[in-house]
């Protein structure tokens, strides 16, 4: 199918085009080839006869041979442009001497040690062998290995090796593949063979078929500890075997050659008549845990096998991959689309981490490891630039540098842009973890995501695609085409999880990406949530009961995390989506969470839901939105819920709970009237409010509304409406006694407060017939007298009395008020209670009212004699009193004589203070202050009928030193009032001990009087 076409059927047509710009867009450079000489400043200059025939490169170290029959070889680091020719050993006792001494014969292959390019074996065809040391340009003769004609070596890493790893002195234990299909153990240390055995001599695939073309000994991928795993090329077959733990038991428990090749083999490709690649054919790629095995027909690409104990054999976990050659078209011959049987096929192959590279005789091609049949590029190397290519140079152990070596030069190889397309082609092979590892970009690794959300909604498994879609954004997938995707399919579910996981990367991501809105999603994610809660709640079954409160709680997370970035038309918005459904405990929820608790409690109150809201009121933090809500629905909630009400207005604040401390009663009056209805449980509300009111208002010490108004404020006048109603309320309490005892003493106990309007108290207690607290009422006002007259209209003379004696007029006030009591009293002729009444007056009443009182008949003669004690009482309290005011005269009399005595003469004792009405003080000329001793003229000053004069302010500063030393307020506020020298002032010092105990104790000791010796 075409681009265009995938694309119409696409099931997400945004994602497809964003592939394609992906691939194609700035920053995506397409993978290419590209060759670069090494440094050749000190290169020989080759010719026709000295071209390069083999190479080897190893650690930034290059050896090299030129020439056929006569071939010279070279040792060369790149890096510090050094060349060293490497001389053959010197020709033995008895043979005849080399025209050229520095050349070798026939040189076919160099191996060189791939850890660290310490060690090199130069094979020739004429099966004479050599060792190099990296510190010594002469090569040593292999003796043993004479007549061998070499095709392979392994050096097994140090790891595998153990004791004998390779050292700087030592090759280590290595294996020796020769074209004759044995395999020999060899170990070189200091330029000797010190280790040489055969190991195993393998048949022959066919007659002319028995070289060893490749071999590999590595650690297999899990097995016994210690165990090894070897794989050997021979022609177009792969054989493998298992054992250990090191190289020679390895080959020991495999058996003879003949038993590996009839038991052991692993693959088998067609027979094909073309030569075999040269250099490495058999990698092994431990990291990644795959082996790539380029055949002379295809290459197999497969499993890093593992060994069992139980058996010999490899186990390959998993089916190979087969990657064909691809075939190129001889040159001239080559047209898009055609095959000609002129084909050429690859001399040699490198495999890269996602890559095959191919080297052709003119052209390099790399071959897609990911895709096996795609060849995603190329590169002609024409002969006249490059010369004619032999084959590449890879490290079988780490093949992250590829060289290429031609008969002229030796070339590094790039692979530039390798990566880039490797994302692409992993997603299209459905390998999305290892994709997401090498997408380059942000952007890229959204496409990965994204498509891997798309082949999980393929499969069906919804949940999973969709938190994928959310990870990838709406970048790399439409919108819209992912909402419309899990609509078609039904998933309602999968595409809620789908906008609440973007909603959350969406505000990760800051708030805004690729043009979407956080409250655009949230409303999608009401409306959706709102359709499954809906269907939730429609069905019985508990299991869905559960579904509806698992989303519920999602919906009031997603609430909460959406909170800072919703205006208030988007919350709106949600609660109608929720309200449309019928969902009006969700709509309490969202409300409650994103704080709005006036659409919490209106949409509680609305469904009948008083008891609910009230508990939610009670619950919510102290706010003035909270109390708003309190004041304005109070009344419903008194007239439902009356002793919930007042139990939460009167509950101290707790622990999560911010109590009712702030709500203001006087703007709950409206609420409190109605317990003035009557009504169903109308007996409770009146109880309720009253004890409310009550507690504001009162206290068993007294009142308590000055705390209450602390509390919420206001001006005093304000809180006389609260008080009213609560008289009218205290007024309505049933009264089984008929004593009034609990209004009483209401009225008494707050009648004094400036909030207490005691009219109304009046009204009320008069217009429902409450007596005596009416005249507890009449009483505060200073209405005494009609205080009384009402308690006698209602024969109640001890309340007449109790008012009586609270009576704080004048005592004419009180006598009239006394009389009026005494006239009632009398009426009832009952003279012992008269008498009595007569006796509690408390002095205020005479005999004789009570005399006077008492009607004048035939029938109450008889009794006066019941007042006779009385009546000599009082007489005896007449004698006294007139007795007492003649003495008060004569004594008022003696005063007036001695004041016109004193005040009619002058002195007697010749004193300078004249006397009578003209009495003065005459002070001389020379009259100095009792107190500083200057002239008492200076300024001003005081004179005293004693004769002593002083200066005002030495005056004062004496006075005020006597008042430092005073406890108590007893020095006179007046200064002149007396004289400081002969007044109060010396009566007071008679007092105070001869010494101060607290300024001279020393003196104190002088004087202290101690027992003799």
């Amino acid at each position: 199918m075409a681009s265009h076409e995938r694309k119409q059927a696409a099931l997400f047509p945004s994602l497809e085009s964003a592939l394609s710009r992906a691939c194609q867009g700035p920053g995506h450079g397409s993978p290419a080839l590209a060759v670069k000489l090494l440094r050749s400043d000190s290169l020989l200059q080759t010719t026709a006869s000295t071209a390069i025939v083999t190479a080897a490169v190893a650690n930034r170290c290059v050896y090299y041979a030129t020439g056929t029959h006569r071939s010279s070889v070279y040792r060369w680091y790149p890096d510090d442009n050094q060349v060293e020719q490497i001389r053959p050993p010197p020709p033995s006792t008895g043979q005849r001497s080399s025209s050229s001494s520095v050349s070798f014969a026939n040189v076919c292959a160099i191996f060189l040690d791939p850890v660290s390019a310490f060690h090199c074996i130069i094979a020739t065809a004429n099966n004479v062998n050599y060792y190099v040391s990296f510190d010594s340009p002469s090569a040593v003769e292999l003796v043993r290995l004479r007549g061998h004609q070499i095709e392979c070596i392994e050096w097994p890493e140090a790891a595998i090796t153990g004791d004998g790893a390779l050292t700087q002195n030592s090759t280590g234990n290595v294996v020796v593949g020769t074209r004759a299909g044995i395999f020999f153990l060899l170990k070189v240390a200091s330029g000797r063979e010190v280790n040489f055995r055969q190991l195993m001599e393998f048949p022959p695939s066919s007659p002319h078929q028995s070289a060893i073309t490749a071999l590999r000994i590595f650690r297999p991928r899990s097995g016994p500890s210690h165990s090894l795993c070897c794989l050997i090329q021979q022609a177009h077959l792969l054989f493998g075997f298992t054992g250990g733990p090191n190289v020679e038991h390895l080959f020991a428990m495999a058996g003879s050659g003949a038993v590996v090749k009839r038991d052991h083999l692993l693959f088998e490709t067609p027979r094909v008549a073309r030569p075999a690649l040269e250099g490495f054919t058999l990698h092994v790629r431990s990291t990644e845990g795959r082996v790539i095995w380029a055949s002379p027909s295809c290459m197999v690409e497969f499993d890093l096998p593992s060994a069992t104990p139980q058996n010999r054999q490899p186990v390959i976990d998993s089916k190979p991959s087969i990657i064909p050659y691809p075939a190129l078209n001889a040159p001239g011959e080559h047209y898009p689309g055609t095959v000609t049987t002129n084909s050429e096929y690859p001399r040699a192959c490198a495999p890269t981490k996602y890559h095959i590279i191919l080297l052709y005789s003119s052209r390099i091609v790399a071959v897609s490891r990911i895709a096996p049949y795609d060849t995603v590029c190329s590169l002609n190397l024409p002969s006249a630039q490059y010369g004619n290519v032999r084959s590449l140079l890879v490290q079988p152990h780490d093949c992250g540098e590829v060289a290429l070596y031609s008969d002229r030069r030796v070339y590094e190889l790039h692979f530039n842009n390798e990566q880039d397309q490797v994302w692409r082609q992993l997603v299209t092979r459905k390998r999305f973890s290892e994709a997401l590892q090498v997408a380059p970009r942000p952007e890229d690794r959204s496409l990965v995501v994204a498509a891997e959300g798309e082949e999980l909604f393929q499969s069906g498994d919804y949940t999973a695609a969709a938190d994928r879609f959310a990870d990838a954004g709406t970048g790399a997938v439409s919108f819209e085409e992912v909402c419309l995707a899990f609509i078609s399919k039904g998933q309602h579910g999968a595409l809620l999880n789908y906008v609440t996981s973007l909603i959350r990367s969406l505000l990760s991501a800051g708030g805004r990406k690729a043009g979407v809105q956080v409250p655009v999603m949230f409303l999608w994610a009401g409306q959706i949530y709102s359709l499954l809660l809906s269907k939730a709640f429609a069905e019985d079954p508990r299991d869905d009961r559960d579904q509806a409160a698992r989303l519920q709680r999602d919906l009031i997370d997603l609430v909460r995390l959406c909170r800072p970035h919703l205006d208030k038309a988007c919350v709106q918005a949600l609660y109608k989506r929720l309200e449309s459904n019928g969902l009006f405990d969700s709509t309490v929820l969202v409300a409650e969470c994103l704080g709005d608790v006036r659409k919490a409690v209106e949409t509680m109150a609305s469904r009948g839901q008083t008891e609910r809201a009230l508990e939610q009121l009670y619950r919510y933090d102290a706010t003035k939105e909270r109390d708003d809500l309190i004041y304005e629905y109070g009344p419903i909630l008194f007239r439902l819920h009356p002793q919930q009400l007042v139990e939460y207005l009167m509950a101290a604040p707790s622990s999560g709970v911010g109590g009712w401390q702030t709500v203001d009663p006087r703007r709950l009056l409206h609420t409190f009237r109605g317990a003035l209805s009557p009504g169903q449980h109308s007996e409770t509300r009146r109880a309720s409010a009253t004890e409310y009111l009550t507690y504001c208002c009162c206290s068993p010490g007294g009142n308590r509304l000055p705390r209450t108004m602390q509390l919420v404020g206001g001006e005093p006048s304000s809180w006389t409406g609260l008080m009213d109603l609560l008289t009218q309320l205290k007024a309505m309490e049933p009264d089984e006694t008929g004593e009034e005892q609990e209004l009483c003493r209401y009225i008494r106990t707050q009648g004094e407060m400036p909030h207490f309007d005691v009219t109304f108290a009046l009204r009320i207690c008069y217009s429902m017939g409450k007596t005596r607290a009416l005249t507890v009422a009449y009483g505060l006002v200073g209405q005494y007298k009609l205080a009384v007259d009402v308690a006698l209209e209602h024969d109640d003379l001890d309340l007449a009395i109790h008012n009586a004696r609270r009576c704080r007029l004048s005592n004419s006030g009180k006598r009239k008020i006394w009389l009026s009591i005494l006239s009632y009293e009398a009426k009832k002729g009952d003279m012992e209670a008269l008498l009595k009444f007569y006796q509690e007056s408390d002095g205020v009443l005479t005999i004789a009212d009570v005399l006077n009182s008492i009607p004048v008949n035939s029938s109450n003669g008889a009794t006066l004699g019941m007042f006779r004690s009385e009546i000599e009482k009082s007489l005896d309290q007449y004698e006294t009193d007139i007795h007492l005011l003649n003495m008060e005269l004569e004594q008022h009399k003696k005063t007036m004589d001695a004041v016109e005595r004193d005040f009619g003469g002058g002195p007697s004792d010749g004193s300078n203070v004249e006397g009578g009405l003209g009495r003065c003080v005459i002070l001389s000329q020379t009259q100095r202050c009792d107190l500083c001793r200057q002239i008492i003229y200076s300024r001003g000053f005081y004179a005293f009928l004693c004769g002593h004069a002083m200066h005002k302010d030495c005056l004062e500063e004496a006075l005020a030193m006597t008042k430092s030393q005073q406890d108590g307020p007893d020095a006179p506020e007046d200064s002149a009032a007396d004289c400081f020298i002969c007044g109060q002032n010396l009566m007071d010092s008679l007092f105070m001990p001869f010494i101060d105990p607290n300024y001279d104790r020393n003196e104190m000791r002088d004087w202290e009087v101690r027992a003799g010796r």
